[in-house]
């Protein structure tokens, strides 16, 4: 990654919204021709735990893979539904019996949220997730629920303050799978940023021959460029445990890069992201 200087801007910038009044500042830096009109936005890293509403859920399915130690590979489509940006919504997946009970393991229970830095108006993305579950409950899963929350709301924006579209596309015939779930996509990334952002990885949700959401997962070490300025070919995302299905057309994945301005230390914690 290309070292940056970077500057603190004159001037703040002040969003209301639904639950108080978020404050942002800008940083000045320097853009890849060598100008100095990159202004990447520095919002607070404070999160809500308030639910998000203008962000829904348009596709959904999930998908047990493996015979031992089996996984439940969950995955939806998620869309922007207003003309603001969504900033680090949380995300936080559960596969629940008939009674309404979790049947992921303990042990998998703080890797269930994640967070999505960037959601611009009317986008999609696609956020997918892999847990382990209870011994004896792969046959009990009666649904699947996602829980969205911790929003905030910037105004609409563009690449030379760091909300420019990043986007993934896949190469066509380069997904492999191992017969236990393990495997690997390929795809070339576009960042209309005027500087590079920090990689919170590469989410993957997963369709069968038929074009339906079959399940997901998070690649969580992607490549360091990933969210790098321009475009970049040869990226890939792995999935090095139990997490795809067999019945993956890989070349249907959906592919979202979840690029953020800073990388907090993650904390497992349940309800906190993991990424």
């Amino acid at each position: 990654m290309h070292r940056k200087q970077w500057w603190a801007a004159a001037t703040a910038a002040v969003l209301a919204i639904a639950a108080g009044t978020v404050v942002y500042r800008s940083r000045l830096t320097n853009s890849p021709d060598g100008t100095t009109g990159c202004r990447l936005l520095s919002p607070p890293s404070s999160q809500s735990a308030e639910p998000t509403s203008g962000i829904r859920i348009i596709e959904a399915g999930h998908t047990v893979v493996g015979s031992n130690d089996p996984k439940v590979s969950m995955g939806v489509v998620l869309r922007n539904e207003t003309e603001r940006v969504a900033y680090r919504t949380l995300v936080t997946f559960d596969a629940l019996d008939a009674a309404g009970r979790t049947v992921i393991a303990d042990d998998d229970q703080p890797l269930r949220t994640q967070v999505i830095p960037l959601i611009g108006p009317g986008a999609t993305v696609a956020v997918g997730n892999a847990n382990l579950l209870r011994p004896g409950t792969e046959s009990t899963i009666d649904s699947l629920a996602v829980t969205l929350r911790g929003a905030s709301w910037l105004s609409r924006g563009d690449g030379s303050t760091g909300l420019g579209r990043v986007t993934a596309t896949m190469t066509k015939g380069s997904g492999r799978r191992t017969i236990d779930g393990q495997g690997e996509v390929s795809f070339s990334a576009d960042s209309e940023n005027c500087a590079d952002l920090k990689s919170r990885g590469v989410s993957l949700v997963f369709r069968d021959s038929s074009d339906r959401v079959i399940g997901g997962s998070l690649d969580n070490s992607p490549p360091l460029d990933v969210c790098a300025t321009g475009h970049h070919d040869g990226q890939r995302a792995a999935m090095t445990q139990t997490d795809i299905p067999a019945e993956a057309d890989l070349d249907r994945t959906l592919v979202t890069i979840h690029c953020d301005f800073d990388l907090p230390r993650p904390v497992l914690s349940s309800g906190a992201p993991y990424n």
